[in-house]
């Protein structure tokens, strides 16, 4: 009696461990299957989709954009040389004033809050109550800053001119130009 249970204990431990050995097989294999994650190497960063956009990681932290950075690249040409210079010098200043554009500004602050110097604020004569404890700026007398403004129109035009940086256009165009703004204060473009 005492002879069969040894050989039953024997015989348990095998198959219990090759009854692990086969369920996390299967486990693999269809976590394998389920993954759909879509996954882009895009100027030596790694870009995930993720539920309504794609999220990277650059100097340790991680970044949210919503477009795939193969169509947000087309946006890059709307930034002026003399302005891509100037982010690297000047504090920049997100505008908030307007409320049917304020979300993106909203990303930009987001993804970059802490990581460049960044903050927002409201331009002259902008009547709207979150505007009551933050700085207004004027495009025409910034020196040491740069305004970045978003305005929704029919036609698409991008104008650095006096410190302050805008943008105008669609909705497609807006979140293009601010995924762009996220993916070059971030050294994507430049392939860091």
């Amino acid at each position: 009696m005492r002879d069969r249970t040894k050989n039953k204990t024997k015989l348990a431990i095998p198959l219990f461990i090759i009854g692990i050995m086969i369920l996390s097989t299967f486990g693999v294999m269809i976590g394998g299957l389920s993954s759909d994650t879509e996954v882009l190497k895009y100027h030596n960063f790694i870009f995930k989709k993720s539920n309504n956009g794609y999220v990277f990681n650059a100097n340790g932290q991680q970044y949210y954009i919503l477009e795939s950075p193969l169509n947000v690249e087309k946006f890059y040409t709307e930034y002026p040389i003399d302005f891509l210079q100037d982010i690297n010098t000047k504090k920049i200043y997100l505008d908030v004033s307007n409320e049917k554009d304020i979300e993106y500004s909203g990303k930009i602050y987001t993804n970059l809050k802490g990581k460049i110097n960044l903050d927002l604020s409201c331009v002259q004569g902008a009547e709207s109550e979150r505007c009551a404890n933050l700085p207004i700026k004027n495009c025409s007398e910034e020196q040491d800053s740069i305004i970045i403004i978003f305005d929704s129109t029919e036609n698409k035009t991008s104008i650095y001119n006096n410190g302050c940086m805008s943008f105008y256009g669609t909705k497609t165009y807006l979140e293009g130009v601010s995924d762009t703004f996220v993916m070059i204060t971030t050294g994507v473009f430049n392939g860091k």
